[in-house]
């Protein structure tokens, strides 16, 4: 059983609400719509943490993937100098480029402002687990470094508009 043993005895917590009861601590962040169903909305490790406040990660790459051109999108938080980090996402897109205006219409649309990416690296290719999911921590660590024939993407809050960058300065201490 893939439960057993001390390091998982540690994630059961016991006597929460009953005497006896044990509820296992999965690292998931859940909302409960007004019929009582249960929701994911994150995993709590990928919560970027950012000046604005928490964002979860799911509902940006949900928004980015209903984007033009995009066919998958990984949000994540990377800190490109001091400060809190920031919010990033990594897309793939049909043909390997995206137009910057459509970007800025459809995430404007899509995300209030605090939401929206401040990166937008258009890769060749997302890391995947062997579960094929993507590696987060893979992406964090490139920061915002961009390969030949990938693209960033810089949002510019005050033109309220994303701008093709030429920045591609590796993000230092890249935790969320």
């Amino acid at each position: 059983d893939g439960y057993e043993g001390d390091k998982n005895e540690r994630s059961i917590l016991r006597g929460v609400f009953d005497p006896g009861d044990a509820w296992f601590v999965t690292g998931d962040l859940m909302r409960r719509d007004e019929e009582g169903d249960y929701w994911l909305v994150d995993r709590l490790s990928d919560v970027v943490r950012t000046e604005q406040g928490p964002i979860p990660t799911l509902a940006v790459e949900d928004a980015l993937e209903t984007c033009r051109n995009v066919r998958t999108a990984v949000a994540y938080g990377v800190s490109p100098g001091a400060g809190r980090p920031v919010l990033c996402a990594t897309v793939l897109t049909r043909d390997g480029t995206l137009d910057p205006a459509a970007l800025t219409e459809d995430v404007v649309s899509r995300l209030p402002a605090a939401k929206r990416p401040r990166f937008v690296r258009v890769a060749r290719a997302i890391p995947l687990t062997d579960g094929y999911r993507p590696k987060k921590a893979a992406l964090k660590e490139q920061g915002t470094t961009v390969a030949a024939g990938e693209q960033l993407f810089t949002y510019d809050e005050r033109a309220e508009r994303y701008m093709i960058s030429t920045q591609t300065a590796r993000a230092e201490g890249a935790s969320a």
